[in-house]
């Protein structure tokens, strides 16, 4: 049934991400896509798995917005109550505000749009290569000398 497919896993580093991918990963699934916002659990995953079948995303990369919980460091990555934030906030476990956020989203296309745009600039801004490369090599040049 999955033979060659492609599987998106969104939150896919967590708990359930991870049964999901483990399940998966003894199939002959072709590709599975972990959209995830913790770059930390991407990288151990990427390194305990070792699967070329695994491909990871920063998921405010993706020009979508992001709809989660505010927990850790969620709210400054997609800057929940800032001006442009990049996605909407839920509370944990409330199944109302998920469906409500979800809702929002499906009947507003236009904000779908203007929060996606906003998720990837936030992630150029922070993670982008002009601003990570110089931070690294400022970093090395500290600890040679």
């Amino acid at each position: 049934m999955f033979t060659s497919k492609t599987l998106l896993i969104t939150g896919g580093t967590g708990t359930f991400g991870n049964a999901v991918l483990r399940r998966f990963l003894a199939s002959h699934i072709g590709e599975i896509r972990v959209f995830s916002l913790d770059e930390k659990k991407q990288h151990d995953m990427r390194l305990a798995y070792n699967n070329p079948k695994l491909k990871f995303y920063m998921a405010t990369c993706g020009g979508r917005p992001v709809v989660a919980t505010p927990v850790g460091a969620i709210p400054e990555i997609l800057q929940f109550g800032a001006a442009r934030p990049c996605g909407l906030d839920v509370k944990a476990e409330d199944q109302v505000s998920l469906r409500t956020a979800i809702a929002q989203l499906i009947s507003a296309p236009m904000q779908v749009e203007q929060l996606g745009k906003q998720g990837r600039c936030r992630a150029r801004a922070v993670y982008g290569a002009r601003v990570v490369v110089p931070r690294i090599v400022d970093l090395w040049r500290s600890v040679a000398h």
